[in-house]
C-alpha cells in the first residue's frame, strides 16, 4: 500500500485493543535510512498535547487508521516525548 503525507497526517491512531489515542499530524523521519522513524500524534484527550510513537510500536496501516500495541498508550512506556 502507498500514502501521501497528506494521507497520512489525516489518519487516527489506536492501540490493538481499539483505545482511540489521537490523530497524526508529523513525522520524524530519517534522512539516512529514507525511512518514518517515529509518527507525532495530537491527543485527544489534552488538547494541544502531542506525543512521538516509535515505528517499532505501529502493528498496522490501513487507509483508515494506524494501530499500534496496546502498551503505546503516551502514559504506559517512556518512549514517548511529548515535544519535537
Amino acid at each position: 500500500m502507498k500514502i501521501t503525507f497528506s494521507q497520512l497526517k489525516k489518519l487516527s491512531v489506536q492501540t490493538q485493543s481499539g483505545v482511540y489515542l489521537g490523530k497524526v499530524v508529523d513525522v520524524v523521519l530519517s534522512v539516512e535510512e529514507n525511512l518514518i522513524l517515529q509518527y507525532k500524534v495530537r491527543s485527544y484527550k489534552i488538547v494541544g498535547h502531542t506525543f512521538l510513537i516509535n515505528n517499532s510500536q505501529v502493528r498496522e496501516i490501513t487507509a483508515e487508521k494506524i494501530v499500534v500495541d496496546d502498551a503505546s498508550l503516551p502514559d504506559a512506556t517512556a518512549v514517548f516525548s511529548t515535544s519535537v
